[in-house]
């Protein structure tokens, strides 16, 4: 970025608004608001032009920056303190009050970083009071020693790591690293669990491509059931997205998808099928609502599924890829007799057994 330009706050009203600050959304998303909405603040950058493009340090400029403060006498890291040291209760102490949304105040911020060797060695999880702290990020001798501790910092539980992924930390060396680290931890088993959290902290990125992103689209191209239920839960996430201040969530969110999409061309058709069958039975639930009586509303269900029978047979399931559906069992569908009245269907799994799947919407 070079010359004047303008970025555009968050208004209070927004994600993450304080009632002690109408005009700024300090936890607001991390782009510029490109809503055209009045009463917002805006900041005027005015930077040198340069002949050439100005991009970030690479990690053989940090490690030349660290190797010069060596030569220059520069002061060590500290040396690891032994498990047993009273130190490390300390930093638990610390830790647990974090977690519960308590700043650290200078003196232990001080402390740790006085801890950081200790904390790499002995309590990898405490990274996060490392990240947080403001004493890191005051001088680029402090978070260039960090960045390279992250290159051998030791394996973080998940938990831990995904509580780096929140928008309080944005910088990217961090995110990476801790991206790392999850796709180590997780095989493709272990991996859907966690792709709810994972779009979460997708909608935390400062820009569309990321080291998430790549490890969404890479796994779900990989595994046909980690790529359905992506598809599914980023389908539900963008219906939710409808305000103005969703909207960059949203394009990043299709971008997604649609990278998805493409690159995985054998499986178009069948998804295609998969989605006019849910919006067909969310139709019909629609219409079976209408009904007070659990009986009409069950024949009226019954008609609905018998009209449009032959487009919803012979289909990979939405909810379990493994899963082929066969035929519609008519007479076993029915509206349960309930506050909301949910229509169940009933449907043959297509395999030698001859399961029964009952689906409830």
């Amino acid at each position: 970025m070079q010359g004047m330009f303008h970025t555009s706050l968050w208004p209070g009203a927004g994600p993450g608004a304080i009632p002690e600050n109408h005009y700024v959304a300090v936890d607001g998303p991390c782009v510029t608001n490109p809503g055209k909405i009045k009463e917002v603040c805006r900041l005027v950058f005015d930077t040198p032009l340069r002949k050439k493009k100005v991009v970030p340090p690479t990690d053989a400029h940090f490690d030349s920056f660290l190797f010069s403060q060596t030569k220059y006498n520069a002061p060590k890291r500290p040396s690891a303190m032994p498990k047993n040291s009273a130190h490390y209760d300390r930093v638990e102490g610390i830790l647990r009050r974090h977690q519960l949304g308590e700043r650290m105040s200078e003196e232990e911020e001080q402390f740790v970083w006085a801890m950081r060797t200790s904390i790499q060695a002995n309590a990898p999880s405490a990274l996060i009071l490392l990240v947080d702290n403001a004493l890191t990020w005051k001088k680029r001798e402090n978070f260039a020693d960090l960045y390279d501790m992250l290159t051998e910092w030791p394996r973080l539980d998940i938990g831990s790591a995904f509580s780096l992924l929140d928008n309080r930390y944005m910088d990217g060396r961090i995110r990476e690293m801790v991206v790392a680290q999850i796709a180590a931890q997780l095989d493709n088993s272990s991996f859907p669990l966690y792709i709810l959290p994972m779009i979460q902290a997708l909608k935390q990125e400062q820009r569309c491509t990321s080291a998430l992103s790549s490890l969404l689209l890479k796994r779900a191209l990989q595994d046909y059931r980690i790529g359905q239920k992506l598809l599914w839960l980023l389908r539900s996430e963008l219906s939710n997205l409808e305000d103005v201040f969703e909207r960059q969530i949203q394009y990043r969110l299709l971008l997604l998808l649609e990278a998805y999409l493409r690159g995985n061309p054998e499986h178009l058709k069948i998804i295609v099928r998969q989605v006019d069958m849910v919006e067909r039975l969310a139709k019909v639930s629609v219409a079976v609502k209408a009904y007070s009586d659990k009986e009409a509303a069950t024949k009226r269900l019954r008609e609905e599924l018998r009209a449009q029978q032959s487009t919803m047979e012979n289909i990979d399931s939405p909810l379990d890829p493994t899963a082929f559906l066969g035929e519609i069992l008519i007479d076993g569908c029915r509206v349960l007799g309930s506050a909301k009245m949910p229509p169940s269907t009933e449907m043959d799994e297509y395999c030698p057994a001859r399961v029964q799947i009952c689906t409830r919407l």
